[in-house]
């Protein structure tokens, strides 16, 4: 994947339209390291690209041999997925009637530090197909998506490939697993304007000194948040309220929810700073109780298949009915059973 990175981005679009003073706000909060969840992530499209790249198909690739600090449970789940989203893919591909395709094409507008990467672009007789792929646990669907909107502007922009949507019917399409299907959105006629015309306002914003912020379902990655003026205002209205009086009942669970998240932020953004040298009168770092794990995983599982039966040191559990009906090997004439022998059961009300 390419490591270029530009200010304004498809990550970022929606905050920047509905927040435009969020980057200039941020512009001194040092930036969090990366986690285990965007590390999978991130090797997860790297195995997309790599097929599309190569034009191999899933069962060509060594996952081990590309990854081989993964466990084998690991390697087996992203085997799963990178089937899974391959043949989604082809589905698209082909109900678009999509011939030609760019991996990975890094695209700019004619816009202030504007741009960049997109998952998978493609174009055909009547079609141009934009792909975003996404692994983490939060649905993410296709339909009015900022992200696919801002990255068909900067191809429109882009002399490179602006050719691959010219006259093309637009459509922006998300593979994610936790959807159970690809989210496909085609885009109307003049959204596209629309969305470029609202952008270059908020970006426009963006670009002065102190502009404008706002709180909205956005927020919940943005690196302000902790400190953020918007959400210390919903504190101060917090604290004034009764939590068990019913004629604010609404109100108090909007608040409660949104300073929910906000607290957690808080103490991440804590100890960010703490871990950057900063000091945070009354609060210090303490070390977690420590557990045993292993340092080599692949060189303990090769010793341990010399010495035990798999059985011994691997737990085996039986897969979740979806789970089992995504295999490509299930006998056939099996869905009756299945009807038969599951059941949906609440895990509580929330």
């Amino acid at each position: 994947m390419p490591e270029l990175h530009r200010k304004f981005g498809g990550s970022n679009a929606a905050r920047v339209l509905q927040c435009p003073g969020y980057l200039y706000a941020s512009r001194n909060i040092p930036k969090g390291g990366s986690s285990i969840y965007a590390e999978r992530g991130t090797q997860l499209h790297d195995i997309q690209e790599k097929l599309r790249t190569e034009e191999i198909l899933p069962e060509d690739v060594d996952i081990y041999k590309m990854f081989p600090d993964l466990t084998s449970e690991e390697v087996s789940e992203y085997a799963e997925l990178t089937d899974l989203i391959y043949d989604w893919t082809e589905d698209v591909l082909d109900n678009y009637d999509i011939d030609f395709l760019e991996v990975e094409p890094f695209v700019t507008a004619q816009m202030p530090d504007t741009g960049g990467s997109i998952d998978l672009l493609g174009y055909g007789k009547d079609y141009a197909v934009l792909q975003d792929y996404k692994f983490g646990s939060i649905p993410v669907h296709a339909e009015d998506n900022a992200q696919g909107l801002f990255y068909f502007m900067c191809v429109s922009h882009d002399p490179k490939y602006q050719h691959m949507i010219e006259g093309k019917k637009l459509v922006f399409v998300i593979q994610q697993p936790a959807l159970g299907q690809a989210s496909i959105w085609e885009i109307p006629q003049g959204a596209l304007e629309l969305f470029e015309t609202r952008f270059r306002e908020a970006q426009a914003l963006a670009l002065t000194i102190n502009p404008p912020l706002g709180a909205g379902a956005y927020c919940k990655f943005c690196p302000k948040l902790a400190s953020c003026p918007e959400y210390i205002a919903y504190g101060r209205r917090a604290i004034t309220m009764d939590p068990k009086d019913k004629t604010q009942l609404t109100e108090s669970l909007f608040l409660a929810e949104k300073l929910d998240y906000w607290s957690k932020q808080v103490f991440s953004f804590a100890q960010e700073m703490i871990e950057h040298g900063e000091s945070v009168t009354g609060y210090k770092l303490v070390a977690k109780r420590a557990s045993r794990s292993w340092i080599n995983v692949a060189e303990v599982e090769a010793k341990l298949k010399g010495v035990m039966n798999k059985e011994q040191y691997f737990k085996h559990t039986l897969l979740t009915p979806p789970q089992i009906e995504k295999l490509k090997k299930v006998p056939p004439g099996l869905a009756k059973f299945f009807e038969e022998n599951t059941q949906k059961v609440s895990s509580g009300l929330t």
